[in-house]
């Protein structure tokens, strides 16, 4: 009977993931499961962590290293945006967004991150640079 098991995966890609490429892990996830003999009847589900993911567990930190992040720490009663630099010794070492040059890299404890979510904000510049460039294109129209 199909559905009696779920096999539920998140994957994450350093850069990006788009549905072409999930399509073809999909793909081969299924044909996987199907050699297994206790896994034929799985049902399959196959995602991605998105841009505004939640992160909810301290390892998922050091899996978004060089990601932008938006956390909100014990004590505090504003969000504190940033990349993650590194992950060590229980803390979260938070460098400043290319906006905000101004602000001193931080290292925040684990312990002390009540709320966490990515926030896409290192695809910004790149994202600004392909749509000016595209716009750039289309004016060559004869």
């Amino acid at each position: 009977m199909r559905g009696s098991a779920i096999a539920h995966v998140v994957v994450h890609a350093a850069n990006g993931m788009d549905a072409a490429k999930l399509g073809e892990l999909t793909h081969d996830l299924q044909f996987r499961l199907g050699v297994e003999p206790v896994l034929d009847s799985a049902t399959l589900e196959v995602s991605t962590p998105g841009i505004n993911r939640t992160l909810k567990a301290d390892a998922e930190f050091a899996m978004f290293v060089g990601k932008a992040v938006r956390l909100l720490v014990e004590d505090t009663p504003e969000w504190r945006e940033g990349l993650i630099a590194a992950v060590a010794d229980g803390g979260v070492t938070l460098e400043p967004l290319a906006d905000h040059q101004s602000q001193p890299a931080a290292v925040i404890p684990l312990a002390q991150i009540r709320k966490a979510q990515l926030t896409g904000a290192e695809w910004e510049p790149r994202r600004s640079k392909a749509i000016a460039n595209a716009g750039e294109e289309n004016t060559d129209v004869e």
